[in-house]
C-alpha cells in the first residue's frame, strides 16, 4: 500500500499566523513598529535601526496580505457577494480612519500658521527629513494596508477544512 505524502500545514510556523490571534499579532506589531519609527524619528536617533523597522513593516505587510488571502485587494470578479461586503466594509472604515489620521494633523499645521507658527515647530517639522520620512512611510502604510489590517483584526478564523 502506497500513502501518499501530504504537508501538515501545522509544521509551517507562519500557519500559526492565519488565526485570528496569530492575525491580530501581526497587526499590533505593524502599529508598535511604525509608532516606533515615528517616535525614533522624532527624538532624532535615526540610522541603521530605521532601516530595520522599515524592513520589519515590509516583511508584516507581506505576512498580513499571506494571512488575509488578498481580500482587500482581490477583484469583485475573483469573489462572492459575502466577501464583497466583507471587504466593503474594511474599505469604508479603513476610508474614515486615514482621513481623520491625515485632516487633524494638517488642520493644526494650518492654524499654527495661521498664528504665525509661535512656538517654531512647523519651521522644525520642514526641516526634519527623518519625521517627515518617517511620517510619509506611516501614512502610506495607513493608506495602503489599512483594509488589510481590518480584515486581519475583525474577521474570525476559517473553519477547518
Amino acid at each position: 500500500m502506497i500513502r501518499e505524502h501530504t504537508v501538515d500545514s501545522r509544521h509551517f510556523p507562519w500557519e500559526r499566523l492565519t488565526s485570528r490571534t496569530g492575525r491580530r499579532w501581526l497587526v499590533c506589531g505593524l502599529v508598535v513598529a511604525c509608532a516606533a519609527l515615528v517616535t525614533m524619528a522624532a527624538s532624532g536617533g535615526t540610522g541603521p535601526l530605521a532601516f530595520v523597522l522599515i524592513g520589519a513593516i515590509l516583511a508584516t505587510d507581506v505576512l498580513l496580505l499571506y494571512v488575509t488571502r488578498r481580500l482587500a485587494e482581490l477583484p469583485e470578479r475573483a469573489i462572492d457577494e459575502r466577501q464583497i461586503a466583507i471587504r466593503n466594509r474594511a474599505h469604508r472604515l479603513a476610508y474614515r480612519i486615514v482621513n481623520h489620521a491625515v485632516l487633524w494633523p494638517v488642520a493644526l499645521a494650518v492654524v499654527l500658521a495661521s498664528f504665525g507658527d509661535p512656538n517654531h515647530w512647523l519651521a522644525h517639522l520642514g526641516g526634519n527629513t527623518e519625521i517627515l520620512t518617517a511620517a510619509g512611510t506611516v501614512i502610506c502604510q495607513l493608506v495602503c494596508f489599512l483594509p488589510t489590517m481590518i480584515l486581519a483584526w475583525t474577521e474570525p478564523d476559517s473553519p477547518a477544512l
